[in-house]
């Protein structure tokens, strides 16, 4: 489906993330517990992922 959720480390709610939010290459490398950096952005539905890349 594309979409997923991002638990920050800072303890805060988490953020859903979509496969568009990351780069073609890192893309295909996101597993379960990798850890990301991203932007979080208000979404229509909360709190949103944007430019996720890998940390």
């Amino acid at each position: 489906s594309g979409k997923g959720l991002i638990t920050p480390s800072d303890g805060r709610k988490d953020v859903q993330v979509h496969i568009s939010a990351c780069n073609q290459h890192e893309a295909e490398a996101l597993i379960p517990g990798i850890r990301v950096e991203f932007c979080r952005i208000n979404g229509l539905r909360g709190p949103t992922a944007a430019n996720v890349y890998l940390s």
